[in-house]
């Protein structure tokens, strides 16, 4: 029985992937708003870059590729065969051949964003598929809209069972986001489990790099 980082590291999944993430984001609410202000003339995007929008408008992007990966790693997962099953609670994301996965996706290199659940399940040992998004700030939101450019020219992933985070930052009030990270002295524990992209124990983490797809 293969493991998920052997199904998914074969080259055409990982192509699949990253076209699925850039086809079905382009449609997402974020694209969709600034094409009717295009096709109105409600405001010029002529020379609008990626890096031009706004705070909530990347936060936007972040989280519909996040939603996109939730949803298409299972489905790969189980067209290949694995017993999967998507986890409607917050457990996790994913249960496969009985064990509880979750998936997050980011744009950072240092870490992924940690729950903002009352219980936070990244701070037990988890098994974990993540990803990190590489974006061309300088690409032209027209390029996007059209097709000729793709909102994720590189990517990471890796699945790792049996994770220990490491949660930096404390929830607030005011804010409820932690950010998970690695070790820098468990590289080499984890480039096993590492599917495509590079990694590099730095200082005292490991930081994330996307490779062009």
């Amino acid at each position: 029985m293969n493991t998920i980082d052997q199904v998914l590291e074969n080259k055409e999944i990982i192509d699949e992937i990253v076209s699925t993430l850039n086809e079905e984001v382009k449609n997402s609410y974020v694209f969709s708003a600034i094409n009717r202000q295009k096709e109105m003339s409600l405001s010029d995007i002529s020379d609008m870059k990626f890096s031009d929008l706004t705070k909530e408008e990347k936060e936007g992007v972040s989280i519909v590729l996040g939603r996109i990966l939730e949803s298409v790693i299972p489905f790969i997962l189980a067209r290949q065969g694995m017993e999967v099953r998507v986890d409607r609670n917050s457990d996790g994301d994913m249960v496969v051949d009985g064990k509880t996965w979750e998936i997050k996706g980011t744009v950072g290199t240092t870490g992924w964003q940690g729950s903002t659940h009352s219980t936070k399940k990244e701070d037990n040992v988890i098994n974990f598929v993540g990803a990190v998004y590489g974006i061309n700030p300088d690409v032209l939101i027209t390029d996007i809209l059209d097709g000729t450019e793709n909102v994720v020219s590189s990517f990471l992933m890796g699945a790792w069972a049996g994770l220990d985070f490491a949660r930096m930052g404390e929830a607030t009030s005011s804010n409820s986001r932690t950010m998970l990270k690695l070790p820098a002295s468990e590289i080499n524990n984890l480039y096993s489990g590492l599917i495509v992209g590079n990694m590099k124990a730095k200082a005292k983490w490991i930081t994330f790099t996307p490779t062009n797809v």
